[in-house]
């Protein structure tokens, strides 16, 4: 008698055991302008020392991504589970209340992604762009395009960051940058760089211009951080055609079911 194959789902199980299961990924991206750059670094340093580097031990799968700063303005892409980059966005938010922002518009959204490009989060030195001078605010399918091309742009950087990192650590072993975790520049841009070799001039080169992210910052094709906020985040109320019935149905607390 003929032994009988796996099924589908017994292949997707011992798939599983080897390369472990399917991640569910936001990749979220915003830009965020202000008058106090240092502050709003210094922040975000302290949101992400949680989602980043797990200080929470019950994150098992931390966030990855960027921080990239620019005189007047913050460009911010994370790699994590909805709930992480939903609370850091709820972070920005009430640390706009401290301190207000300029403008946080959010560029990029996308849910359900299986990919990271970054091996961790960074936070590299002020980036040292070619000015393009003011650029005009880009709408409709122009500010769809522009914003796909960032994000190519921030996972060309993390492949190239990735790159690097296995060289330096080639070159000296007792290094390990990007081995998962959080790296990060000083501040004030004058204590040691914990990023690999070659870093900063690959971002200053592949980074936008100032003037373009300040333009997507104050485009109406892009949804402030209040609106998206108050769009995916904020509680509804559904009424299913099942529940329009007489007598009207008690609600049932599913609260505590498994």
């Amino acid at each position: 008698m003929s032994e009988s194959l796996p099924s589908l789902l017994d292949v997707i199980e011992a798939r599983e055991q080897i390369e472990g299961g399917r991640e569910s990924l936001t990749h979220l991206c915003y830009v965020a302008t202000t008058t106090d750059v240092p502050s709003a670094i210094r922040f975000h340093e302290k949101a992400m020392l949680k989602y980043a580097r797990g200080t929470d031990t019950s994150i098992d799968r931390p966030a990855t991504g960027i921080l990239l700063s620019q005189e007047g303005l913050l460009l911010h892409y994370i790699e994590a589970p909805a709930a992480i980059t939903t609370a850091v966005l709820v972070a920005v938010q009430d640390y706009g209340r401290k301190k207000p922002w300029n403008n946080v518009r959010i560029l990029v959204a996308s849910e359900d992604c299986n990919i990271r490009y970054f091996d961790s989060w960074s936070r590299p030195r002020q980036a040292n762009v070619a000015d393009e001078g003011d650029q005009p605010s880009p709408s409709g399918d122009e500010a769809t395009e522009q914003a796909f091309e960032l994000v190519v742009t921030l996972a060309n950087i993390g492949h190239k960051l990735s790159d690097l990192s296995f060289q330096d650590q080639s070159n000296n072993q007792s290094n390990k940058f990007f081995s998962g975790g959080i790296n990060w520049c000083d501040v004030d841009a004058r204590g040691p760089s914990k990023l690999p070799k070659g870093a900063d001039t690959l971002i200053n080169t592949c980074c936008p211009s100032n003037g373009r992210l300040k333009a997507f910052s104050v485009s109406d094709a892009f949804l402030t951080i209040d609106e998206f906020i108050d769009l995916f985040h904020a509680p509804i109320s559904v009424h299913l055609n099942s529940e329009v019935t007489w007598p009207y149905q008690s609600s049932i607390d599913y609260s505590g079911l498994s």
